[in-house]
């Protein structure tokens, strides 16, 4: 009797929409993470956590000091990943959670887009305004190039950039994001929240947005942060007010 050869098996799963939704989900929802550089001295990895926010595409947005070891990593060779996705009750490797092979990219404060990057970061980390405006700290873009998400037992996915990031708005340019913001919390304040309501199945007396893309809105409902999913994606921010009044 011969001994059959092993199967191999494949824990990686086909990439559905459903893990492209979870795997957005998570960078967008992470406000902080583990961040992996490579030391330029030693050659050696090295991981600090940092405080994170999406930009309009979902890439991850850091702010550091030009006194950290990471900043001149980055300084010296921008690839870097990043481990997002927080753990809740009970084991922790049971959670999603998803590292972001990227390319770091320092923003200029001059930028025609620096005042919204800003704001936007702000908004999700409101105690970084104590020092966000130091000259010796600097925004961070980190461009997702490809990502590996366990999305819980069983569910290993590798992902690659168009899969984690949205379209920008084709009318960008002329996007004020504040001014969006505001008129999502307040003329479309209860058409959000009847959004988030159907979603999540249950009533939302109140939720207030944080930040939004062309695929949909990121709004607090009490203590807890949700997505908010539109049926298609918005080519501009007119769409994404026509897509609130007809539903």
């Amino acid at each position: 009797m011969t001994d059959e050869p092993a199967r191999k098996i494949n824990p990686v799963r086909a990439v559905t929409p459903e893990a492209i939704r979870l795997a957005k989900t998570l960078i967008r929802h992470a406000r902080f993470g583990a961040l992996a550089v490579t030391d330029p001295v030693t050659g050696h990895p090295n991981i600090s956590r940092v405080a994170v926010a999406p930009d309009l595409t979902g890439a991850p947005v850091i702010l550091i000091s030009s006194l950290s070891a990471h900043t001149r990593a980055l300084q010296r060779d921008p690839h870097c990943a990043i481990l997002l996705g927080e753990p809740a009750k009970g084991d922790p490797l049971a959670h999603p959670r998803i590292s972001v092979s990227c390319v770091a990219e320092f923003l200029d404060r001059n930028a025609p887009d620096s005042e919204a990057v800003t704001a936007r970061y702000l908004r999700c980390n409101p105690k970084s305004k104590l020092y966000a405006s130091f000259a010796d700290f600097s925004f961070v873009r980190l461009t997702p190039i490809s990502a590996s998400m366990n999305g819980g037992f069983g569910q290993a996915y590798n992902l690659e950039s168009a899969d984690v990031l949205s379209l920008q708005f084709f009318g960008q340019h002329q996007l004020n994001e504040a001014e969006t913001i505001t008129r999502l919390n307040g003329q479309h304040n209860k058409a959000v929240a009847a959004l988030a309501s159907a979603q999540i199945g249950k009533p939302v007396a109140k939720c207030t947005v944080l930040n939004f893309d062309s695929e949909g809105l990121d709004v607090f409902t009490g203590r807890l942060l949700r997505r908010i999913w539109l049926k298609s994606p918005a080519s501009t921010q007119d769409d994404l007010f026509a897509f609130l009044l007809k539903s």
